[in-house]
């Protein structure tokens, strides 16, 4: 019985052929790989491919199902691309059924061998070429781990080149996918290309809980979506002043800023007499009205330190000259 993972002898594949070059028109389809994926550009060559259609694609791994998101369009290729081989036949479907199969025994084995040998890593996934030849498996740990011993088990049980792939926690929830505390597909699984640097400043910004649950993701790092509107937040909060700093009036008057509503434009500040709300226009027109005041340090920057004099150069003591 021929193995299903096997292609025949007459399948039209140029494995060996490089990838298309850049610089130049071509005919490009749009190919996911997991449900809600980022779309990968894919050389189409003369096939006309629709939205829905299941295709084989090359990649470093070899051959690989995916699903075409975009359908064929002509656009200027900058960059190598790999190129779709086919539509998926039913004997390629067959195949990539029995590789899923495959895949969650390989798991299953896996997670086994961790638990004997009490290694401490987090098994994630496992991807198999459609040739069988090659399992890999992602993990996610917090430092090195020696898994020589779980590869030649892998091995040796599968029959197949192993290999193993540490990845962190960002990626972890990335391949693994959910739902997200807004009731939508987790961003970094359905959209999202790559991640960009969010920080505690973000939430601050944005007036949001600072508790580690309330802006965390499913990752245990800080939720992405901080990012989107935090430009706007920058430019909506200029011109406002920041909680805790003192507020003086043309009167005289001086205050604490007890609250700042950045979507309103509204700083409620405390004053003797009691809190006063004020508007943005109204601030800035105070802001005309005073008295430059020097500035004060920024909450979220290091107060750089006074220096010392510099000691002062003891010299030693001329003794008169003998008469």
């Amino acid at each position: 019985m021929a193995d299903p993972f096997l292609l025949p002898a007459d399948a039209p594949l140029d494995l060996a052929a490089p990838p298309t070059s850049s610089g130049e028109q071509r005919l490009v389809v749009g190919v996911v790989f997991t449900v809600g994926g980022v779309a990968q550009d894919h050389d189409a060559g003369t096939l006309e491919l629709v939205a829905g259609d299941a295709v084989l694609v090359e990649t470093p791994e070899g051959l690989r199902q995916g699903t075409v998101a975009i359908g064929t369009h002509a656009r200027h290729v900058v960059g190598p691309l790999r190129r779709v081989v086919r539509k998926v036949t039913e004997q390629d479907a067959r195949a990539a059924a029995q590789l899923a199969a495959k895949e969650k025994l390989a798991m299953r084995f896996c997670l086994l061998r961790i638990r004997a040998l009490k290694l401490d890593m987090k098994l994630v996934k496992v991807e198999g070429g459609l040739a069988g030849a090659r399992m890999t498996f992602y993990f996610a740990s917090d430092g090195r781990v020696d898994f020589r011993e779980l590869v030649s088990n892998l091995a040796r049980e599968l029959r197949c080149r192993v290999e193993m792939r540490q990845i962190g926690v960002r990626d972890a929830a990335r391949l693994v996918g959910g739902i997200g505390v807004c009731g939508r597909e987790l961003c970094c699984s359905s959209w999202m290309k790559k991640f960009v640097p969010v920080s505690i400043k973000m939430a601050k910004d944005q007036g949001l809980s600072l508790n580690p649950q309330k802006v965390s993701g499913q990752c245990g790092r800080l939720l992405c979506c901080l990012t989107y509107e935090q430009e706007t937040y920058k430019n909506l909060r200029a011109g406002l002043p920041k909680v805790g700093k003192s507020f003086r009036t043309p009167d005289g008057r001086v205050g604490k800023v007890r609250d700042v509503d950045v979507l309103r434009g509204r700083a409620r500040v405390w004053f003797e007499s009691g809190v006063e709300e004020f508007t943005r226009e109204q601030i800035a027109a105070m802001a005309g009205a005073l008295p430059p005041s020097p500035p004060e340090p920024d909450d979220d920057e290091e107060t750089p330190s006074p220096k010392a004099p510099p000691p002062k150069k003891v010299g030693k003591k001329k003794m008169p000259a003998p008469h």
